[in-house]
């Protein structure tokens, strides 16, 4: 695993976590937090015989590879925006400093870095790690707001346009889950004679049912790995430029504004029909407010735009009752909704049992069911499917990942850092020893540099000397020639007076 981008790096901390899981497309990331950066990394499995060189193989079967998609140096992290119940944390860049994303087009940098935990003690758990191996590398740790973040801003406005504006909402409880919702046979149907607009949004195997065309309100999600067939209607008898899907629990019928239209809708359900099938819950978001009960999924720019889309949302007075699934792999809560009962899996016990603390301050029945009862099939909503037992391991999401990072990656992950480490230290030795070269021939150069310099300041001094030398002879010699002078012309006059005597 060698992703790291400066020499030295010691790993501290790794977790799994997620992205875009309230969008509905939860992207599974190890959140790597070393004593120099943070790294948001995706790793790959191939099912292929050869390894690939460097990766870490496990069992002999299986080919892991590591991705890097996001690095945050510790020193750029301007502040951390930590969601209600710690659900999404969100990184801000500080001003200039952007985050280093590592994409198809490289170069791209963002100011924020969104992660979805899905567990409050792994959130709050994050943020400590960040803040302690900031401390540790000795540069300010980013603050950390819980209050009036941009998120928590979104949310409200939200919830305050989703409850037609009721005063004073406060936001009681908030996690991210997986949900299903479970109807009775031929709800949706209607007489012949009563067709209702709808629009129909297809998004991998599922077709989402929204109430206009904002898509912001939900009605129904369908499965189209439920549906065995698709019909194209007669004209004559049913009606124009329309299909049929054929699913467990009752026909659904719909009609197109065009043929066009149809041939197009029919083709792309044809391939979600015969695609990889998705988990079987939908990721999404709930909020619980003082009255009412709220699923949401979020817009892909929802940290930019706002956008946020409901799936359902009903008053906690409308719940008749509720459920508690624990199994090995499973923390559910079934609720049940007049004729709709809705699954909720949690990423972990502590989830499970915060949602049902949360619910436990208003008057709804809700029971456990033990795993190991025969008296589940009485005491859980009736099964249309098999797929929806959980005791057949069907209806949890495949995506829940635990808490913390498998021992054998771990063992994989430090070995591999440690031998990095050591690399480094190797190449650390190497370059100091080059410095401590480079720094001797520059200070013998510098001393050739001095000695040269001293002796031209020397025969500065040599020459100003000899031109002083030559001064003062040339005025010796102009005195003395200035004395003969005056002597011959004395010894001149002398001879003059004694010729005339």
């Amino acid at each position: 695993m060698n992703v790291y981008v400066d020499e030295g790096e010691r790993l501290l901390h790794m977790y799994h976590i997620y992205q875009q899981f309230a969008a509905g497309t939860p992207q599974q990331r190890l959140l790597a937090v070393t004593d120099h950066n943070i790294y948001v990394i995706n790793q790959n499995i191939v099912l292929e015989d050869s390894a690939l060189p460097g990766s870490y193989e496990e069992g002999g079967h299986r080919n892991v590879f590591y991705e890097v998609h996001v690095v945050i140096s510790l020193p750029t992290v301007d502040y951390i925006g930590v969601s209600r119940d710690a659900q999404v944390l969100i990184l801000y860049a500080k001003s200039g400093l952007p985050f280093r994303v590592k994409t198809e087009a490289e170069g791209i940098k963002d100011k924020t870095c969104a992660i979805a935990t899905g567990d409050v003690q792994l959130g709050n758990a994050i943020v400590k790690a960040i803040t302690t191996a900031a401390e540790s590398g000795n540069h300010e740790p980013p603050a950390v707001f819980t209050e009036s973040t941009p998120y928590s801003l979104i949310l409200k406005r939200y919830l305050t346009k989703e409850l037609n504006g009721a005063p004073h909402i406060e936001l009681q409880h908030f996690a991210l889950v997986y949900w299903k919702e479970v109807v009775q046979p031929n709800w949706w149907r209607k007489p012949p004679a009563e067709w209702v607009q709808s629009y129909f949004v297809l998004k991998g195997t599922k077709m989402y049912l929204f109430t206009d065309s904002s898509c912001k309100e939900g009605e129904l999600i369908i499965n189209l790995w439920d549906c065995t067939e698709i019909l194209e209607l007669d004209a004559k008898k049913d009606c124009q430029w329309g299909f049929e899907l054929v699913l467990p629990n009752g026909n659904l019928q719909l009609q197109c504004p065009s043929k066009d239209e149809m041939i197009k809708w029919m083709r792309l359900v044809n391939e979600a029909m015969n695609s990889q099938n998705d988990d079987d819950a939908a990721a999404c978001m709930i909020m619980i407010t003082e009255a009412q009960f709220v699923v949401a999924q979020e817009g892909e720019k929802c940290y930019s735009d706002g956008f946020i889309r409901t799936l359902v949302s009903f008053p906690l007075s409308d719940i008749r009752k509720g459920w508690i699934v624990r199994t090995d792999t499973h923390m559910a809560l079934v609720l049940r909704v007049d004729a709709m009962y809705h699954w909720f899996f949690f990423r972990s016990e502590t989830e499970l049992d915060r949602i049902i603390k949360s619910l436990s301050i208003y008057p709804i029945s809700i029971m456990e069911i033990d795993q190991h009862s025969q008296r589940c099939t009485m005491q859980h909503p009736p099964r249309q499917k098999s797929k929806l037992s959980y005791d057949k391991g069907r209806c949890v999401p495949v995506g829940w990942k635990p808490l913390v990072v498998d021992a054998r990656v771990r063992s994989y992950i430090y070995a591999r850092a440690k031998r990095t480490c050591l690399e480094a230290r190797d190449r650390e030795a190497q370059r100091r020893a080059a410095e401590e070269k480079q720094r001797e021939r520059e200070k013998m150069r510098e001393r050739v540099d001095e000695d040269l310099e001293a002796c031209e300041a020397e025969l500065e001094r040599v020459k100003a000397r000899r031109d002083e030398l030559a001064a003062e002879k040339h005025e010796c010699f102009t005195k003395l020639k200035a004395c003969l002078q005056r002597e011959s012309m004395q010894k001149k006059a002398d001879d003059e007076r004694k010729r005339r005597v």
